[in-house]
């Protein structure tokens, strides 16, 4: 019942990287950073999925001011790209576990 494993959740806050899109809400001097679990395979109907995903969580929601995102295959990149430095994009990101 329920799910199976406690995931341990960390919040603090973090400088504005960067002020929120004119006249969607009121810049605040410290905002959400966001890491969702890693991504891969977004092609398609997929990809178009994510970057709406994205596009609501940076743009419309109040105070989410940078999400950083874990490509497994590099598939993101195509999406991430028009985001700025609000994205913060490591492709890739198994090959760069494994090296270390």
């Amino acid at each position: 019942d329920g799910f199976p494993h406690m995931i341990p959740l960390r919040l603090c806050r973090r400088p504005m990287i960067n002020p929120p899109l004119p006249g969607l809400f009121a810049p605040r001097p410290y905002g959400l950073a966001m890491c969702p679990r890693p991504v891969f395979g977004l092609s398609g109907a997929q990809g178009f999925v994510f970057r709406d995903w994205l596009h609501y969580h940076l743009n419309v929601l109040e105070g989410v001011v940078l999400i950083m995102i874990m490509d497994i295959d590099g598939t993101a990149a195509q999406h991430v790209k028009d985001f700025g430095d609000r994205i913060e994009y490591i492709p890739n990101v198994t090959e760069k576990m494994s090296d270390n």
